[in-house]
């Protein structure tokens, strides 16, 4: 038993003085006028307790002095808040953690291990002081104040109440950072004059309700921070877990595809369960695995004549475990992206040759025009402003204006630009090239020779991806939403003998790869066969098409999202909580072709046909969330943790709080109240 002191030193002078004065009452000699009556038979009852006393007569026994001494006595208790302490009561300032990760979905506990974290730091709540504030912070891989300080304990339930479940993995830094932000003061220095604090330090007890599923903070400083570890959960483990999932399409079988998967399990005995494989929500296959007690076991789906052109595999483990988002994993195929590539060119047969390659023809739609376009009539010139185009390829030539494309110049410069053109130089040797770029990072240009070209300096923004002695000979710089790289040497030059090579590179092995890398990379086309997979709210990149105005992205719910046009093509999508398949889809695509008047057999293309058309929700883009987690899928329960240098042992099977019978005692005081007010009725009456 603990008592809390409520009043005041004069407060309490005031109360104890009243005991006294109620007694004294018993005690006082009445003074009464003589009054001549009859008889006082029938006044006897009613004047009982009126009889005159001497002031040292001896106290008669009452009902009514005793009924009023115990409501005195209860109320002088239930001032000093008599309670019952538990481990530690709640501090003045207390900051509630409650880990809402996947592991805490383990239903080793029922309902589940979030339910009972969220009942027992509800139980805090209610037994804090009349004083006492308290914080609450939702924590997975991010930190989520649901609540900040506050002393209303109803808005401190309701916070608690709105902690959701979610399928993120666990990261308890920076919600402890969040925490020693409000305990620890910062600090400053001036001139390099001592440094000086610039706040209050208001230190702050942080009750942590979690499995322990997250790294150690060994290194982390807690300053004013005192950390209580509520561990929930049994250290008892049945859990199986998918931790890999992946598909692969047979490129010489294309109707044949292979879905492979790794399956872990942490339970104390050998496992037997079924593996069932989905495509877009149907059965296509299923397979027996056995899997040892912390081992793991891959499994394999050889899948024929299926369809997989923007399909969705999903994977279950048919099997009832502790905690069910692991039995669970998806991939997809991405949805065919092919590019549109012109090239502009007098002549150029080696980089024809390697645009005709069956690598790059399997990816883009190219087409190849004469320079002649480029001084021709006005449908000729509006060939270059489609805007299904994706790349445009300018070969020894040099437009009127630059195109809404991506563009990529050789031997040539863009017109009316930022570029600095340096002198022709003879010869030109290559010193150095950026391997860290896409476009550079599988090519040997040791043995390239190079007859004569000219430095290109990028705009600011820019970057030099090939140097050589006259300086920069290859770059690239962002215009706008696009892209603009510019080579500055030919691949092949007109001379009095006719056309003839420029440099031996045409002909070296590493040309066509340099064609293939810059085709991939400027065209934005969609070379890896299957979808990206992350973790469920990390975030995803996205390079889209910037022909398209907006997209579109639906998640595993059907919840929509808007994502706007970047200059860059680049989009940062971070909505990623639920496990499952994202689809992106493109919106408002105008495309515009055009037929050539004069139906000119050099344009080397079919005819076209000038329209304009509006494409809505084209699927171009889709990726997939899963757990992916062995720390999450390994559900036991550590028993104490490692913070800031320091072992906290987990306070199992003890609440940390503090029960108070003040409440009570008021009750019973009330009730001796009533008590004495019948009575006293009783006997007058």
């Amino acid at each position: 038993m603990t008592w809390m002191n409520s009043l005041t030193s004069s407060q309490w002078l005031v109360l104890l003085s009243i005991p006294p004065l109620v007694i004294l009452l018993y005690f006082l000699k009445l003074k009464r006028s003589p009054v001549e009556v009859s008889s006082t038979y029938l006044w006897r009852k009613s004047i009982e307790d009126s009889h005159v006393n001497s002031l040292w007569q001896r106290l008669r026994k009452s009902l009514l002095l005793l009924l009023q001494l115990l409501f005195l006595l209860a109320l002088i208790v239930a001032c000093l808040r008599p309670g019952w302490s538990g481990t530690q009561t709640v501090g003045q300032r207390s900051i509630l953690m409650i880990d809402n990760s996947a592991s805490m979905t383990t239903t080793d506990v029922l309902p589940n291990r979030l339910e009972v974290a969220k009942a027992e730091a509800k139980k805090l709540i209610r037994e804090m002081g009349t004083n006492d504030v308290a914080m609450v912070i939702a924590f997975s891989d991010r930190a989520d104040v649901r609540q900040g300080f506050t002393g209303d304990r109803n808005r401190l339930l309701k916070s608690i109440d709105s902690i959701p479940p979610s399928a993120r993995t666990t990261d308890l830094n920076e919600a402890m950072r969040a925490a020693a932000g409000l305990a620890n003061p910062g600090r400053v220095s001036f001139d390099g004059m001592n440094d000086i604090q610039v706040a209050e330090a208001l230190p702050a007890t942080v009750s942590l309700f979690s499995d322990g599923g997250f790294s150690s903070l060994s290194e982390f400083s807690l300053g004013n921070l005192s950390v209580r570890y509520i561990p929930i959960g049994t250290a008892a483990i049945d859990n199986v877990a998918i931790e890999a999932f992946s598909i692969l399409r047979n490129e010489e079988r294309p109707d044949e595809v292979e879905a492979y998967a790794r399956v872990v399990s942490y339970c104390l005995d050998p496992i037997e369960s079924t593996a069932s494989l989905y495509l877009n929500d149907t059965l296509v296959d299923a397979v027996k695995i056995q899997v040892a007690p912390g081992k793991e076991s891959g499994v394999m789906f050889d899948l024929k004549n299926v369809d997989v052109l923007r399909g969705v595999f999903r994977m279950v483990l048919d099997r009832d475990d502790q905690m069910m988002v692991d039995n669970i994993a998806y991939a997809a195929t991405r949805p065919t992206k092919p590019s549109n590539v012109l090239l502009v060119t007098p002549g150029n047969k080696p980089l024809v040759t390697a645009l005709n390659t069956a690598a790059i023809q399997a990816m883009a739609n190219v087409d190849v025009v004469e320079t002649e376009i480029l001084s021709g009539s006005e449908s000729s010139q509006q060939l270059l402003q489609r805007t299904d185009l994706d790349l445009i390829i300018f070969d020894q030539c040099t437009p009127l204006k630059m195109p809404m494309a991506n563009t990529l110049f050789i031997g040539g410069v863009p017109p009316q630009s930022d570029w600095i053109i340096g002198k022709t130089s003879v010869p030109i040797n290559l010193i150095d090239l950026d391997r860290t770029h896409p476009m550079m990072e599988f090519l040997e240009l040791n043995s390239v020779r190079i007859v004569e070209g000219h430095s290109v300096t990028p705009p600011p923004g820019g970057k030099v991806l090939i140097r050589a002695d006259n300086g920069p000979v290859f770059a690239i710089a962002p215009r706008g939403p696009y892209q603009d790289a510019v080579l500055g040497f030919a691949i092949v030059r007109q001379s009095e003998k006719g056309v003839e090579l420029n440099t031996n590179w045409g002909i070296n092995r590493s040309f066509p790869l340099f064609v293939f890398a810059a085709v991939d990379f400027l065209s934005g086309v969609t070379t890896q066969q299957a979808a990206s997979s992350t973790q469920p709210g990390q975030p995803v990149q996205l390079s889209l098409s910037n022909r398209y105005q907006t997209f579109e992205v639906i998640d595993p719910s059907g919840t929509k999202s808007i994502l706007d046009m970047s200059p860059s093509g680049q989009y940062i999508y971070t909505s990623t909580d639920a496990p499952g398949a994202y689809y992106v889809k493109a919106q408002n695509e105008s495309v515009n072709t055009l037929r050539d008047a004069e139906k000119d057999s050099r344009l080397s293309m079919e005819e076209r046909q000038t329209t304009s058309t509006t494409t809505t929700d084209k699927l171009v883009e889709i990726f997939t969330a899963n757990l992916f987690s062995p720390r999450e899928s390994n559900v036991a329960t550590l028993k104490e943790l490692s913070i800031g240098g320091e072992e906290v042992v987990g306070l199992v099977g003890k609440t940390v709080s503090r029960t108070e019978y003040w409440r009570w005692l008021l009750l019973f005081g009330i009730g001796m109240l009533v008590t004495e007010w019948f009575v006293f009725h009783r006997r007058s009456y």
